[in-house]
């Protein structure tokens, strides 16, 4: 089966910081992707050229089996690649666990949204996600990001016990 997201040595320099360097991977059709890695790792500006916010300086990326790689936002869009950002803007008075039960239940009374959305809709989903807990409930695959350098890449339960990843994002013993 061919990907329905493809990413081939993808880089993004800004002036001397190499952003993304040489990152490639593949998401299938249906699968729910989770990108992880440290404050710094190169995560937004992969998204960023995903969604075509910023154009790649070399490699390619492809949807459906089409160059995305440089074209404008709305061109990816129509394309049928759709971007949510992260607003945080908590009530103060509530808890965090509180925080993230009213923004899920806004529009939708199912906790387990993004679940529902791959499995019953049928969406392909790739998300950007620092809780560890949610990664291992949610992502089929897993590619980990340091330094703008893909450092590891599969299944969640070998991924939080990689020594390189443990290293660079988990800083404590494998999980």
């Amino acid at each position: 089966m061919s990907a329905l997201l493809s990413l081939q040595g993808v880089s993004k320099r800004f002036r001397g910081l190499v952003a993304v360097d040489g990152v490639t991977f593949d998401v299938a059709a249906g699968e729910l992707f989770a990108i992880i890695g440290p404050n710094g790792a190169g995560k937004t500006t992969l998204f960023n050229m995903i969604a075509g916010t910023i154009a790649p300086d070399s490699g390619s990326i492809k949807f459906t089996g089409e160059g995305i790689g440089g074209m404008p936002p709305d061109a990816i869009c129509r394309r049928g690649i759709g971007r949510t950002f992260q607003i945080v803007r908590p009530f103060p008075a509530l808890t965090v666990e509180d925080n993230v039960v009213v923004g899920a239940l806004l529009h939708n009374r199912n906790v387990a949204i993004l679940r529902t959305l791959n499995r019953d809709g049928g969406l392909t989903i790739v998300l950007i996600e620092h809780v560890m807990r949610a990664v291992m409930a949610l992502a089929s695959n897993v590619l980990v990001l340091d330094h703008g350098i893909a450092i590891a890449q599969g299944r969640p339960e070998a991924i939080v016990r990689d020594p390189a990843v443990v290293q660079s994002y988990l800083g404590a013993e494998p999980v």
